[in-house]
């Protein structure tokens, strides 16, 4: 009875762990694809007058992508920073949901901050 129950107990763990390791590759597959989306939609918003760029994670400067990743929108020339989004790319963490029309808002309400047109 005991060493069935101690079968019982290294099935769950071994289910639990590979649901976990799923549940962070989808997570990373999201932070990728929202990473992009806040590159793109920037990028489009006024080429040549704002664009994103991305900085690597803040604890280890080698690591290009995880576990933070932030994405800063400046003013084109002069890197005067309009907003920045900081995302949690560990994949432990469900990535934040943010639209084009989102990411638009952020902007434009940074550049009203500074008043650039």
């Amino acid at each position: 009875m005991e060493d069935d129950l101690k079968a019982i107990h290294r099935n769950l763990e071994k289910l639990q762990k590979e649901a976990d390791e799923k549940e962070a590759v989808e997570n990373r597959k999201k932070v990728l694809a929202l990473i992009r989306l806040i590159t793109n939609t920037v990028n489009t918003m006024a080429p040549g007058k704002i664009e994103a760029i991305r900085y690597g994670s803040e604890t280890n400067p080698r690591i290009t992508d995880y576990p933070v990743v932030k994405i800063t929108a400046v003013v084109s020339k002069t890197y005067l920073e309009i907003c920045t989004w900081t995302i949690n790319s560990s994949g432990q963490t469900e990535p934040p949901t943010l639209t084009v029309a989102d990411i638009t808002k952020t902007v434009v309400e940074g550049l009203e901050k500074i008043r650039f047109r």
